[in-house]
């Protein structure tokens, strides 16, 4: 071989190379001093890597720990799911009430769940807060709703129907 191997050497440490290819890397190995340097180089960071990893116990209780916040991190999330459905039904109640004085009420009304639980679910995972924030969103989200649905009833009552058709 007339090329260094040094791109092939984890792969061989590892075993991964097919026979061809560890033999080619085998008989480079036997003629070329930089490669058999960085060969040896390699297989010591691995050893250390390795005595590195078994020095270090890990705690007996890690692992109940971890299982322990997945399962509040689930509890958290049907929660917060539940909280999503019963805003989803009301407001299906809402503009199913509305949906005679309002053209695409149905369409209007999946977007706006859609949108809101997209936002409330990833919210926890974006700014890193727990439950309790983002249920606090929801709600100030809720109130600042119900503000709003008067006006666009009242709005939406004093056009007539073919005016809402332009919209």
């Amino acid at each position: 071989m007339t090329h260094h191997v040094e791109d092939l050497l984890n792969a061989y440490i590892d075993g991964e190379l097919s026979l061809k290819e560890e033999e080619q890397v085998e008989q480079h190995l036997a003629t070329c001093s930089e490669c058999r340097d960085e060969h040896r180089s390699l297989l010591e960071v691995k050893e250390w890597t390795i005595h590195l990893y078994n020095e270090e116990p890990v705690p007996d209780f890690l692992s109940e720990k971890i299982m322990s916040e997945i399962q509040l991190l689930q509890k958290a999330s049907h929660q917060l799911e539940a909280g999503i459905g019963v805003i989803f039904m009301a407001l299906i109640s809402l503009f199913v009430g509305i949906h005679p004085y309002f053209n695409h009420g149905l369409n209007v009304l999946v977007v706006v769940y859609r949108m809101t639980r997209s936002v409330l679910l990833a919210l926890p995972q974006l700014v890193g807060f727990p439950l309790f924030p983002t249920i606090s969103v929801m709600v100030s989200g809720a109130i600042i709703l119900g503000l709003t649905l008067p006006i666009l009833w009242k709005l939406l009552r004093s056009m007539t129907v073919e005016e809402r058709r332009g919209w």
